[in-house]
């Protein structure tokens, strides 16, 4: 079985008397230390799916494999420690604390491990220095620009060793520099062993990849054109 294996997976929401159907049917398997990039507009099911298969919510129906484990069949105890070990987010919100200057970010997943203060500390400078950004660890996410809040979150998302990482909109909220700055710490972590899957609305972030997976109204289609675009538009 692949490293990510998912079947017919759904996920509606009821919306008064209407069903929103974010993922409809996907099917998908990706191979260990591959690095994807899942393409669409805004609504068509993309983050939908990078949170499911995350672990942070709950699909309708189907099944969702990772590296041997089944998601729906675990509580949510059993989420929370497969979350912690094998999954590094990465959002487009950066999501730091502005009290905790960048290191303390960094190690703040530690904390839930009980892992020493000086070890966390040790860690998070590891993985600031392996993104670029250990200069600015004694500083606040206010004394930052976005591209190195972004490198933080990314640091942050790697102190626990995960196998996969999983970033929603990475370059979304950066500049045109900074964002190709990213994609290429997230390619460089793809390079070191980790499988690596990226949502996102921009079609340059295809560069980094040759598995380009396009979705459009919660299902997976060959190719985003400008007449499939406008045939679901016409359906909605």
């Amino acid at each position: 079985m692949a490293f990510i294996s998912i079947r017919n997976l759904k996920k509606y929401y009821e919306m008064g008397t209407v069903t929103v159907k974010a993922l409809d049917g996907v099917d998908l398997d990706l191979e260990h230390r591959s690095m994807a990039v899942v393409m669409g507009p805004s609504g068509s099911g993309k983050s939908t799916l990078l949170h499911l298969l995350g672990g942070l919510d709950r699909p309708t129906a189907g099944e969702i494999h990772v590296n041997g484990g089944e998601l729906t069949h675990m509580d949510e105890n059993d989420l929370a420690v497969f979350r912690r070990e094998t999954v590094g987010f990465v959002f487009q919100a950066f999501n730091l604390i502005e009290t905790l200057t960048a290191v303390e970010n960094v190690g703040l997943p530690m904390r839930f491990m009980n892992i020493p203060k000086k070890l966390r500390h040790e860690k998070a400078m590891h993985y600031m220095e392996e993104v670029g950004i250990a200069d600015r660890a004694d500083h606040r996410p206010s004394e930052l620009s976005g591209g190195q809040q972004q490198r933080v979150a990314i640091a942050r998302a790697l102190v626990n060793e995960p196998t996969m990482i999983l970033a929603d909109e990475p370059t979304g909220n950066l500049d045109s520099t900074s964002g190709w700055s990213i994609m290429e710490i997230l390619a460089q972590l793809n390079q070191s062993g980790r499988t690596v899957l990226i949502v996102t609305h921009d079609p340059r972030i295809g560069q980094f990849t040759d598995h380009i997976i396009h979705i459009l109204d919660g299902v997976i289609v060959p190719e985003l054109t400008d007449q499939l675009l406008e045939q679901f538009s016409s359906q909605g």
